[in-house]
């Protein structure tokens, strides 16, 4: 893992009656809204590296050294993505230094569309937001500061000694696929005030116009089902059957569920 070094610079006090008295109205309009830039100690070294897959990942020894934190006390170690603070484990115990095969690991998440949704002026005409309309990859964030207690991931023994709860019988899983074949530009605003003459008939016609921001259904979806056209897709999922006769552990079968889509 390769870390992108970035100290963020603070800004300097300005002295002009104008930017002051613009800056003190900045102020207080920005104290009613959320940025989400509210995690940020402008007078901290934030150590950035992307993630574009969900899973667990690991910062190894070698790279804490090439950053010249392996030195660190771990228990001062903070990560934060998407404005919040990520819990951690350390390999390492609190007031300790790392050795060379300790680590810090965490659970990351790659970017989805819930932050594309402030696009649109109605919630509604996002198509879904699971996916982005603009990249996969998203930044994290490490810092290293003993003033304040971290987010940590907590080893919990399993005890099986007291009372048991019922086996569960099942459990719900949701299997989903985001089409993105191609990007649709979303339903355009019919402006009935201007109107275009057509060609053919010679009478007027309204005019569509898109906006600078995003319309109803703007973004990636599947490829054209032309009027009268059907086109099947496949989504992945699977059962789980338990052969408690010749085995204790569930097998696992993997199914595709067809689904038709027409054109109306």
């Amino acid at each position: 893992m390769t870390f992108e070094r970035a100290k963020i610079i603070k800004i300097k006090n300005m002295k002009s009656l104008t930017i002051t008295f613009c800056l003190l109205a900045f102020i207080a309009l920005s104290a009613q809204e959320t940025y989400f830039n509210e995690w940020i100690d402008y007078n901290q070294t934030y150590y950035k590296f992307r993630i574009a897959e969900d899973g667990l990942y690991r910062i190894p020894y070698s790279a804490l050294q090439q950053a010249g934190l392996a030195e660190k006390n771990p228990d001062g170690f903070h990560l934060f993505s998407r404005g919040e603070e990520v819990p951690i484990f350390l390999s390492s115990n609190s007031n300790e230094t790392f050795g060379s095969d300790d680590f810090i690991e965490f659970y990351a998440q790659k970017n989805d569309g819930s932050f594309d949704t402030q696009l649109f002026q109605n919630p509604d005409w996002q198509l879904t937001d699971r996916q982005s309309l603009f990249t996969d990859s998203i930044g994290y964030y490490l810092m290293w500061d003993d003033s304040f207690e971290g987010e940590r991931v907590e080893v919990v023994e399993n005890d099986l000694s007291g009372e048991l709860p019922e086996k569960e019988m099942y459990f719900m899983y949701e299997s989903g696929r985001v089409f993105k074949n191609i990007f649709h530009v979303g339903k355009p605003t019919l402006i009935s005030s201007i109107a275009i003459i057509e060609e053919w008939t010679g009478q007027p016609h309204p005019l569509n116009y898109n906006f600078a921001d995003f319309e109803a259904g703007e973004g990636f979806v599947s490829s054209i089902i032309l009027g009268g056209t059907m086109k099947t897709y496949k989504i992945l999922t699977f059962e789980v059957v338990n052969k408690a006769t010749t085995s204790s552990q569930p097998t696992f079968y993997y199914l595709f569920f067809t689904y038709h889509y027409q054109s109306v």
